[in-house]
């Protein structure tokens, strides 16, 4: 920007910007001293008018057509700093010279014309005014400053665990997907082997055993893709319910706080069950959980076996009759089948344990006896048999 004065370019240490018109102009083009530009620059950036506007204002106050001539050296028509104090006996009259130089000259407070006491009086409003609007516009100003700041930073946080963890599920499934492809090659290389030649006996035995260890392989790898889940049953069923909040407030009675990032999914499992004879609604079905972090789990199911007996009290659910919760690991169906006939037999044989761990099955007959895992039905019958049901005595 350039000064209308001598149209030379302006700086920011010379910058005088008219609050009337947005002229700027060089302060020494308006015959205005250094020393006092430096020392009342935040009034004349709020106050300052221009010589041009500056007439046209005393113009109207007079009430003639006089023009106004640039002075010699700047003096403004009003005190930057002046006392608009009522007791203030050394009030001064303008008058102009010949040489368009503004005169002071002292009158008492009983000559003081309306004008000119609204004119000091509207000063001295906008330096009191002014500077609270600053100090608020600047507090105002650094809250939401903060604010944004924080919430971009909880933005990027919550966007960098969600980028993580698609990457995560999409090199599982491309993992997943790879194995699946070499057990169809072997299979059909077996299917192959098998229509080439006569099966006998043994390569019956053997390729039954070769099939049982796919499936348990197979089973396996299933049940490492559930590393995260969890499964929280005898939660009553209503329509229209969040299973999200379901689920912070069950894990919140365990002792652990969930956040919004923790939980990946959570929904009910299955098919809505049908009502059942002589009763009013229908059996719930299991509240399936898949969390963030596998050591976010463990530590929920950990807690749920330090305080068993939790029940569905304090859940912000309908009104209903209060249930026991039971949280456990999520298993295959497969594992599910075969921990249900583990539990069986275990009460048949009067074992004392039956329990998973890490999608495993594992029992044992007594505090001192040793510990079987369980990989397939034929283990069931294995095991129970070497270990007959003890006789009372």
């Amino acid at each position: 920007m350039s000064c209308p004065a001598c149209n030379g370019s302006i700086g920011e240490s010379e910058l005088l910007r008219c609050t009337a018109c947005s002229a700027s102009y060089h302060f020494q083009c308006v015959n205005m001293q250094s020393t006092y530009y430096q020392e009342h620059l935040p009034n004349l950036r709020r106050l300052w008018q221009c010589p041009q506007c500056s007439a046209k204002i005393n113009t109207s106050r007079r009430g003639d057509n006089t023009p106004v001539r640039r002075a010699h050296q700047y003096q403004p028509d009003y005190d930057l700093n002046m006392n608009m104090s009522c007791d203030e006996h050394n009030v001064q009259a303008e008058s102009s010279s010949e040489d368009g130089r503004v005169l002071h000259e002292p009158l008492s407070s009983d000559s003081i014309s309306l004008d000119r006491f609204a004119e000091l009086l509207d000063i001295k409003l906008d330096q009191k005014l002014g500077s609270k609007i600053d100090t608020i516009k600047c507090t105002i100003e650094d809250k939401l400053d903060r604010l944004i700041g924080n919430l971009e930073s909880k933005f990027v946080s919550i966007t960098d665990a969600l980028s993580s963890r698609l990457q995560q599920t999409s090199n599982e499934i491309v993992s997943i997907h790879t194995r699946l492809q070499n057990l169809e090659l072997e299979n059909e290389k077996l299917r192959s082997e098998l229509a080439l030649r006569e099966p006998t006996d043994n390569s019956v035995t053997s390729l039954q055993d070769t099939i049982a260890e796919l499936r348990s392989n197979l089973n396996e790898r299933d049940q490492a893709t559930l590393f995260t889940d969890i499964e929280i049953s005898g939660v009553p069923e209503f329509d229209g319910e969040s299973t999200h909040h379901i689920v912070t407030a069950v894990v919140a009675k365990l002792g652990t706080t969930l956040e919004e990032r923790d939980v990946v999914d959570a929904v009910r499992a299955g098919p809505r069950r049908p009502v059942g004879q002589g009763t009013s609604q229908s059996r719930p079905r299991p509240i399936v959980v898949r969390l963030a972090r596998r050591a976010l789990r463990d530590e929920i199911l950990k807690n749920a076996k330090v305080r068993r007996g939790v029940n569905t009290a304090d859940l912000g659910l309908p009104s209903h009759e209060y249930k026991q919760l039971y949280l456990n690991e999520r298993l295959t169906k497969l594992n599910r089948t075969l921990l249900g006939k583990v539990r069986e037999n275990r009460k048949i044989m009067s074992w004392k344990y039956a329990w998973t761990k890490d999608g495993r099955i594992y029992a044992r007959q007594n505090d001192d006896s040793k510990i079987y895992q369980f990989r397939s039905e034929s283990d069931i019958d294995r095991i129970f048999s070497q270990h007959p049901k003890p006789t009372s005595k």
